[in-house]
Order: C-alpha cells, then structure tokens, then sequence
C-alpha cells in the first residue's frame, strides 16, 4: 500500500473552517401560526354568522306574521302553526305538545314551568280550535313565542 503524504497544501485545506450554517428562517412557522389563525377566526366568523342569520330570520319571521294579523290576511290556524313551527325548530324538536320539555335552564325553570304550560296550551287552542281568537289574542301569542324563542337561543 502506499502511504499518502499530505502536502502542505492539502493540509493547509484541512485546517479551513467551514461557514456555519445561517439560522433558520422563521417565516415558514410565522406562516403556519397564521394560516391556523386565520382559519380559525373564519370558523367563528361562521358560526356566529349563522347565529345571527337565525335569529333575524326567526325575528323577520315574526314581524311577517304580526302583519298578516292586523291586515288579516292569513288564516288563523296557519298563524298558529307557523308559530309552532318556528318554536318546534328552534327546540329542534319535531314537534310541540304538552309534554314538550321547558326550553328554560334549571334555575328558572320552576318560575317559567307554569307560563310555559300556559303557552302550549295557548298554541294547541289557536291550532285546534273550531272558534277563531282575536287579534289581540294572536298578537299576545306571538309576543310568547318571541320572549320563550329569546329563551331558548
């Protein structure tokens, strides 16, 4: 075997440092914090979009049936079962009886139990009644379905 001499200028080649690396950039991270902000800022913008638009759909909703009570030109039951409608969707529920749950949390549910009765039975007697109800008698409906709608959302 041969023994390889080292020249002075392969040793002097040697002894050079090599340049360190340059720190890592931190705009990749940078980028991926943000994109994960973004995304989840665009997520709540959503949801709370979606909120917003059911409740003024519900409150526009409403308003119509307010209106079709003093210009009367809607039918009464129609009017009833619209309302039951907007109370069983925003109780996700099929539909609404006697037996239909408080919407109401626990600590104000022994207060509002009576009234919540009182305002299904209400709503069953201008859905299944023969004799129509006054307006007042409707408007004073749909006001209760209003402040229960409040309490359910």
């Amino acid at each position: 075997m041969k023994e390889t001499s080292s020249t002075p200028l392969q040793e002097g080649l040697l002894d050079i440092a090599l340049p360190s690396m340059p720190p890592a950039s931190l705009w990749p991270e940078i980028f991926l914090w943000l994109g994960l902000l973004f995304v989840a800022l665009l997520v709540i913008a959503l949801v709370v979009f979606r909120i917003r638009t059911t409740r003024m759909q519900n409150k526009r909703k409403l308003a119509w049936l307010r209106k079709q009570v003093t210009t009367q030109n809607m039918h009464f039951r129609t009017i009833a079962y619209e309302l039951a409608a907007l109370v069983s969707k925003s109780l996700h529920a099929n539909r609404i009886c006697i037996s239909s749950p408080n919407p109401v949390s626990l600590e104000n549910r022994i207060s509002n139990e009576n009234s919540w009765e009182q305002y299904i039975q209400q709503l069953s007697t201008a859905r299944y009644s023969p004799k129509p109800p006054s307006a007042t008698e409707l408007n004073d409906l749909i006001n209760q379905t209003e402040f229960w709608m409040k309490q359910i959302q």
